[in-house]
């Protein structure tokens, strides 16, 4: 038969027990609930690192757009500043060739034909050449 002092020693077990089964069953609630918001931080962290990587390739494609047309802009640029070299020299050369023609007695609208020249251009060169004779 069970005496009082077995009872007690087998009710302060069983409540041992269900003391500890009840804190174990709180702890597993517990870890859940922490695993939970980790996982929600994680799945945040990812959306964040997806929109930074979204808006970091915008920018690198902006920038890369950006540097393509400030060195085609640059290029157009030493082109025009070159093709306007040019076009002055050529200009310079065609006009001292009309002098020239004009001089040996051709006609304005040959000369102005031939050198790719403006007739009235000519026409007035033509005029000029010949005030300067006359003087």
């Amino acid at each position: 038969m069970m005496t009082s002092d077995t009872w007690q020693l087998l009710l302060i077990d069983v409540l041992f027990l269900c003391i500890a089964g009840g804190w174990g069953i709180w702890m597993r609630s517990w870890m859940k609930a922490e695993r939970e918001e980790i996982t929600r931080c994680l799945e945040d962290l990812k959306a964040k690192q997806e929109q930074f990587e979204q808006v970091s390739r915008r920018l690198q494609s902006a920038c890369l757009l950006l540097e393509a047309k400030v060195g085609r802009d640059a290029r157009e640029e030493e082109l025009r500043e070159e093709n306007g070299e040019q076009q002055v020299g050529e200009l310079e050369d065609r006009y001292d060739r009309a002098w020239k023609l004009l001089a040996q007695g051709q006609a304005a609208g040959e000369v102005a034909r031939r050198l790719q020249l403006g007739v009235a251009e000519v026409e007035l060169m033509g005029r000029i050449l010949r005030h300067k004779q006359r003087s």
